[in-house]
């Protein structure tokens, strides 16, 4: 994938990020307070921001090292997203518990993408 479409979708989802923060804080919050989540919103919406700002840092690493293949480290990210702050959102308009069982799987792919993506930078630094 080229460096400024990586790029280009960081800061699409960065947009969505502050657009879904902005309606949670002021649409949604009677929602939020009666299910008790809005914490939880907050924290899904921050960590959807933290992915989206790596996709960002990802395009310009990819302009860097473009020797580096970063594909499977960007569609983790994508899918922590979804994982991690999705399951976090279902659960705070449905209360179904079963959401939050899902989250954890989004942060392993976050936590495996952002080390992967360390070492593939540290590795090619040293060849």
């Amino acid at each position: 994938m080229k460096s400024n479409k990586i790029i280009s979708y960081g800061f699409f989802l960065l947009a969505l990020s502050v657009a879904i923060g902005a309606f949670g804080a002021h649409s949604l919050k009677p929602i939020l307070l009666t299910n008790n989540r809005l914490d939880t919103f907050q924290k899904a919406e921050f960590y959807q921001f933290i992915c989206s700002f790596a996709i960002v840092i990802l395009g310009l690493l990819q302009k860097e090292y473009p020797e580096i293949n970063f594909k499977l480290d960007f569609n983790c990210i994508l899918a922590s997203i979804l994982l991690f702050s999705g399951s976090l959102y279902a659960l705070c308009f449905t209360n179904v518990g079963l959401f939050g069982a899902i989250t954890p799987i989004g942060g392993i792919l976050m936590i495996f993408a952002f080390a992967n993506i360390g070492q593939k930078v540290y590795r090619n630094s040293h060849n």
